[in-house]
């Protein structure tokens, strides 16, 4: 199994699922490094105290992140290797390399 690597870009910690049938309650083998971060409260007006966010995250072979939300949390996903599972409403897709999409 492939160690899976993306980036994302979120305006909180947010997180994606990786390769699994079932969405995952724990997270486990899962690293992150920030990479950048830009404070909007001076960008944009009432966003005081919020950060859009870059992030390293992999998600080492057998890896997971538990089920979560995105409400009122967006994200952008780059796979940058391997594939993950994106579970939501119930419905499991797998994304693959180079595959954008948005968490929300």
């Amino acid at each position: 199994m492939t160690t899976c690597r993306l980036v994302l870009v979120s305006a909180f910690v947010a997180l994606v699922a990786p390769v699994s049938a079932q969405a995952p309650i724990q997270t486990k083998g899962v690293t992150e490094k920030l990479l950048a971060t830009v404070d909007l409260g001076p960008e944009i007006e009432g966003m005081a105290g919020r950060q859009l966010r870059m992030r390293l995250i992999t998600i080492e072979p057998g890896g997971a992140t538990a089920i979560h939300s995105h409400k009122d949390r967006p994200g952008t996903v780059y796979i940058l290797q391997g594939k993950i599972t994106d579970h939501r409403d119930d419905v499991a897709t797998e994304r693959r390399l180079r595959i954008r999409y948005f968490a929300a």
